[in-house]
């Protein structure tokens, strides 16, 4: 049987000035039989080292090289990919040649030559090229200068160099499709979507159907809650498996770096092609993100005029990827969109007929347009709340881009179907936290535990399941990586999550709680140009029936029986001391794990200006 047979070539040990390049990945030898998987003998020469280099908006496992170099390595598969880039490329000159030759009757043979040229931005150029014949190929990869190309800080890069074959990747068993190949698994993360704003989740109808469907034919969790109301923490935890206390990224920009095993990771190690497409800002490389990944595309979604998401964009940009290799390989794709964080605005016809009809007759500021930022922080910090039609109108306003996305949503969904991926690929739907609308006198997320931030969408569809089901156990999203590693039998390293398998097939029920935690305000109070008080450091935790909120700062208990009070409007500590003191017990437990086991400290990174710029547009910096 045929296997799919990666290399992951590294970075030679030459000095390339102007170059961003992260984190070592081990030595050659570590990674290179990591992920091809094959006998001993097969060699990569000379000895190299692996990097993450970040060309653009897009990182990769980079090879630098000289202008005039080659190196070369022995792989079995059926299809080459990579990716070609340069650095400092002067405007004299004609370029660097990339070329790749193959051995053959002791000759060597050109299949693939591309040129990247002077001017325009650095960026990574992604090529494929197929391999003739069988079993191991010798290969070189030669850099050559065409003309002067200037002087020592000019650097060429092969860029997560695979080979692939069809069939099980790396030999590695698990579940798999129709076709007997291993799933393939793509994880849509719609940030900032709450669960409560879908029309099947209570809100008007019209406004999600396609994401309605998809959780209808899904294994559905109905009470899915997120670990941290924003976004670098919950998809830390999202990646990792990790709550907050144990990964330790709550959200200082350059102190926030990623150093944990992550989903990517470990499908990497066992023989997946792993891909994100992302729309930066706090899901960007920056903070180590694309640990694991091959292909990182941080994204360019224009936040110049202060307009977050660009879902139309990234899910092109999935699609075109699913059609140049989705069929050549068992594969991991992550696709992350903004498209209705704030600010809100009406991108279309529909998307206002919906706006209309939740908020109908509104005369106010907000009728098409909603900033966040500013306005928002005057509400947050009391200085100029919004009225009652304000806050409709923004709930309208949201609605209005729920149903834009959804609509993009199901073209993806429906072009999947058309490459027929779908019958051998698993989907995750989710998102990483919720948004409130004044329901507890804020607005956005980042400011409380309440359950408009924390309540989340959350599906898993298997191809070939009979039929759909749902549960209204509460979950986590640090469940997510540990469920798919058991739904193809890959085991899973240590995690604070617990796989949602036993609910799915019904093998087991489950005692589950869901623990949430906030360290501090959203926008930091000098921000708000509020006294330090004005901090939060709380944590929350709920179950089937009962929520425990506290707070350190303030100092703050609040206790809600969900059953009776959905929306959390009233405490209920005096109704119920056994099981305040028992979800108490919960949250000391919590707590004392912060204590013996405190997040790895890890070395300050320094954070592009590209992606404040792009923080500064969503409202987290100034």
């Amino acid at each position: 049987m045929h296997r799919r047979l990666a290399f992951l070539l590294c970075l030679l040990l030459l000095a390339g000035a102007g170059t961003l390049l992260h984190r070592s990945r081990g030595t050659a030898s570590e990674v290179v039989l990591r992920r091809l998987g094959t006998a001993a003998g097969q060699t990569l020469a000379p000895a190299l080292a692996a990097r993450k280099v970040k060309l653009g908006s897009s990182t990769r496992d980079a090879i630098q090289v000289a202008p005039e170099s080659f190196f070369e390595a022995a792989v079995e598969g059926q299809r080459l990919v990579f990716s070609i880039g340069v650095s400092g490329l002067a405007s004299r000159g004609n370029g660097v040649q990339f070329v790749v030759s193959v051995s053959s009757d002791g000759y060597w043979r050109t299949i693939f030559s591309d040129v990247v040229r002077p001017g325009g931005v650095d960026t990574w150029h992604d090529r494929a090229v197929r391999l003739d014949g069988g079993g191991v190929q010798r290969l070189r990869f030669h850099t050559v200068p065409l003309g002067e190309v200037g002087h020592s800080g000019v650097a060429a890069y092969w860029g997560s160099p695979i080979a692939l074959g069809p069939g099980e990747p790396g030999g590695a068993r698990g579940n798999h499709g129709a076709t007997g190949r291993r799933l393939n698994i793509i994880v849509i993360c719609l940030d900032t979507l709450g669960a409560p704003h879908l029309s099947s989740f209570g809100n008007v109808s019209g406004v999600s159907p396609n994401i309605d469907k998809f959780l209808g034919q899904a294994f559905s969790f109905r009470r899915a809650y997120a670990q941290y109301p924003s976004t670098l923490s919950s998809h830390a935890s999202l990646f990792t498996g990790l709550y907050p206390r144990s990964h330790g990224l709550y959200g200082e920009i350059d102190n926030s770096h990623l150093d944990k095993a992550t989903l990517a990771s470990v499908l990497a190690h066992h023989g997946y092609l792993t891909v994100a497409i992302t729309e930066d800002a706090y899901v960007s490389s920056d903070f180590g993100f694309d640990t694991g990944f091959d292909w990182y595309d941080n994204g360019e979604a224009d936040f110049t005029q202060g307009f977050a998401g660009g879902a139309q964009a990234t899910f092109d940009k999935a699609s075109r990827w699913l059609d140049e290799y989705g069929s050549h390989s068992t594969f991991f794709l992550f696709v992350h969109t903004y498209e209705v964080h704030a600010p809100y605005t009406i991108k279309d016809a529909p998307a206002r007929a919906i706006a209309d009809l939740i908020a109908p007759d509104y005369r106010g500021t907000f009728s098409d347009f909603y900033p966040g930022r500013l306005p928002m922080l005057a509400h947050n910090s009391g200085r100029a709340p919004h009225s009652a039609a304000d806050l409709t109108r923004l709930r309208a306003l949201y609605a209005g881009e729920i149903n834009y996305l959804d609509r993009l949503l199901g073209q993806f969904l429906l072009h999947l179907e058309a490459t027929g991926l779908a019958g051998r690929t698993l989907i995750v739907l989710l998102s990483d936290h919720g948004e409130e609308f004044g329901e507890h006198g804020k607005i956005g997320h980042g400011e409380t535990l309440h359950n408009q931030v924390l309540h989340v969408p959350l599906g898993f569809r298997l191809p070939g399941r009979g039929s759909s089901a749902s549960s209204e156990s509460p979950v986590e999203i640090v469940d997510v990586m540990p469920t798919i590693l058991e739904l193809i039998a890959v085991p899973a390293p240590p995690v604070d999550g617990q796989s949602l398998v036993p609910l799915m097939d019904g093998s087991a029920p489950q005692a589950a709680i869901a623990i949430s935690e906030l360290r501090t305000a959203w926008g930091e109070c000098r921000r708000l140009r509020l006294p330090d008080g004005c901090r939060i450091e709380g944590l929350a935790v709920q179950d089937s029936r009962f929520k425990l909120m506290t707070s350190k700062i303030p100092v703050r208990e609040l206790f809600y029986d969900l059953t009776t009070d959905p929306l959390e409007t009233r405490d209920a500590r005096g109704d119920f001391p056994a099981e305040l003191e028992h979800h108490r017990k919960l949250l000391t437990e919590y707590a004392a794990g912060t204590l013996s086991q405190p997040p790895a400290a890890v070395a300050p990174m320094q954070v592009g200006e590209e992606t404040r710029e792009r923080l500064r547009a969503l409202g987290y910096t100034e």
